[in-house]
């Protein structure tokens, strides 16, 4: 990763990420997230866990065709299946 590349100086890394995590701001957003494949969901709450995010997602097992939208409005992100666009 971009640690191992010459020239990275790890104390200004973790400098400018501590300075960075104190000073953002908290948005109110929803964030829902699923799969048909559980070890996928199982990755995701930990990635959510990772960023200090647990208790404002909402992680569920679902088809995306089966989903229903749940506000007007959002941002959709998506990854499709191997093999298909």
């Amino acid at each position: 990763a971009f640690m191992d590349w010459r020239g990275f100086d790890e104390d200004e890394w973790w400098s400018v990420r501590d300075a960075l995590k104190e000073a953002r701001e908290p948005i109110e957003t929803k964030i829902f997230t699923s799969d048909r494949d559980f070890a996928a969901i199982s990755q995701a709450r930990q990635s959510l866990a990772n960023m200090e995010l647990v208790g404002r997602a909402e992680l569920g097992r679902l088809d995306f065709f089966k989903l229903k939208p749940r506000s007007e409005t959002g941002l959709l992100v998506l990854n499709p299946p191997y093999g298909e666009r």
